[in-house]
């Protein structure tokens, strides 16, 4: 984020705070460096644009204690109640030595704070939540992008120690509880795939909903444009034999500008699997490697929109956004989506560093039209697993790790060791769950997908190779007498 992008997050947060005071609560923002002791305006909102750097020694006495005091980290806030017209008096910690002023050159904190209107007047400022008193987005938002720009090394211990608490509690964390676990790991994620998709930072300008029978002809209108004539007959069929699969991206005069097919993959007949090339591929490869029991997969058959195809496009970023929706849905069990696309070219670079990989072999021709289809498995601990290894990968921590998730690989010393897929999803279903003990039935039902114990030693074989494999390490997998494992981080 830039300074001018940083300073209209500011200006939005007062036009918010006037709004709900009634009446102008600072007219004078300003972001100020005070590194080394010297004073350095780098932005500035308010009446007095050429008397702020001159007079700011003077007007900042009250708050001079505090501002130089060292007290103080990044998101702190402080005020000086008594200040009046152009002493000012309250400021955000932004960085080392940088800070927000606020200002009211017509009143003092005192006299606004006796207003009734001032407590929902913080709120653009700080909020109240489940946590506790915490800054507010806008706020939260511009001392991030600060500290990004200015201590990126900084920035990014910060979010990596966010990360390993966060992978810590959502362990533990209930099913009503996972959507605020997701949303700490998207903000700490920079990825801008990811977060346009989860969190859209323009305006969307189509509504996502189920298809109507009487959207029958604008979506055949839409697959005879873009289509050839095979594939035009297997998604009419798709049409007529699974209408509920189809969602309708709408746009602000209710028509019909683009869909997207989504279902889960054994949830569809076998009549339309036979009547489909494409979709029987993916059915195929899910016969062949399953997911445990109780896991759920999604096929993404085709997005569409009226103008552009499957190009991007507004329209298909709606229905990523939809589908998403539908990720958060079938969360925890959700283990596997697979997708669709012709524009292989163009769309498989934007999908790949989120994990999408192509199913081996050449893509599947339909009058001579090559379809493409990608896998996306989130492994045994769903949405938030995959999110997680985003973020490490992100953030470099598997430079540190002992597991490299995207390579499946043990990193010991520099060494690094193979792990068969078994041996990584169990590993890594401890290694997602730092210090917790592990059940024996959550391993057989997660990762094997079976809730059959009996006298079974499938697990102790598995734990007894990865312990061979990480050599002088083998302690990092412990065993919990009479209840599981525990993957010990400081092993």
């Amino acid at each position: 984020m830039t300074l001018e992008e940083a300073t209209g997050l500011i200006r939005g947060c007062a036009d918010r705070m006037n709004e709900l005071y009634g009446k102008v609560v600072f007219d004078e923002w300003a972001v100020v460096s005070l590194v080394q002791h010297k004073a350095r305006v780098l932005s500035y909102l308010g009446p007095r644009k050429d008397d702020f750097q001159k007079n700011f020694a003077a007007d900042a006495q009250d708050l001079r204690p505090e501002l130089l005091s060292n007290r103080h980290s990044v998101g702190d806030f402080e005020f000086a109640r008594h200040g009046f017209g152009t002493k000012l008096e309250a400021f955000v910690v932004l960085g080392d030595g940088v800070f927000v002023i606020c200002n009211n050159t017509a009143q003092s904190m005192t006299s606004i704070a006796k207003d009734p209107h001032w407590l929902s007047a913080q709120v653009p400022f700080v909020e109240l939540s489940d946590d506790g008193l915490v800054l507010h987005d806008t706020v939260r938002e511009t001392v991030a992008a600060h500290l990004r720009s200015s201590d990126p090394d900084r920035s990014r211990r910060y979010r990596a120690a966010a990360w390993r608490q966060l992978r810590a509690e959502v362990t533990r964390a209930s099913t009503h509880e996972l959507w605020r676990y997701t949303a700490d790991l998207l903000y700490i994620l920079q990825n801008p795939i990811v977060r346009e998709a989860f969190f859209p930072t323009t305006e969307h300008q189509h509504s996502p909903e189920s298809a109507r029978p009487s959207d029958g002809p604008a979506i055949a209108a839409i697959i005879a444009e873009w289509e050839p004539p095979t594939s035009i007959a297997i998604l009419e069929a798709w049409w007529r034999r699974e209408p509920g699969t189809f969602r309708v991206m709408r746009d602000r005069e209710g028509a019909v500008a683009g869909f997207h097919i989504l279902a889960e993959l054994d949830h569809l007949s076998h009549g339309l699997l036979e009547a489909d090339p494409v979709a029987r591929r993916c059915w195929e490869h899910l016969r062949r490697e399953p997911v445990p029991r109780g896991q759920r997969v999604l096929f993404n058959r085709v997005w569409m929109a009226r103008d552009h195809g499957e190009a991007p496009s507004p329209v298909q970023a709606a229905c990523w956004l939809d589908v998403k929706g539908r990720f958060m849905e079938l969360r925890p069990n959700l283990r596997r989506i697979y997708s669709i696309v012709r524009d292989i070219a163009t769309l498989g670079p934007m999908v790949a560093p989120l994990g999408f990989t192509p199913l081996p072999g050449p893509p599947t021709e339909v009058d001579g039209s090559p379809y493409y289809a990608a896998l996306l498995d989130f492994g045994p601990s769903s949405i938030d697993g995959w999110l997680s290894a985003l973020v490490a990968a992100e953030l470099r921590i598997d430079e540190d790790s002992i597991l490299d998730v995207a390579q499946h690989q043990l990193v010991l010393d520099g060494r690094r060791v193979d792990l068969t897929s078994l041996e990584f999803e169990l590993f890594n279903y401890l290694f997602q769950r730092p210090g917790q003990v592990v059940e024996r039935s959550s391993i057989l039902r997660d990762v094997w997908g079976t809730d059959y114990a009996g006298g079974s030693n499938v697990i102790e074989v598995a734990v007894g190779s990865i312990r061979r494999k990480l050599g002088e390490r083998s302690s990092a997998v412990e065993t919990v007498r009479g209840m599981g494992y525990r993957f010990v981080v400081s092993a």
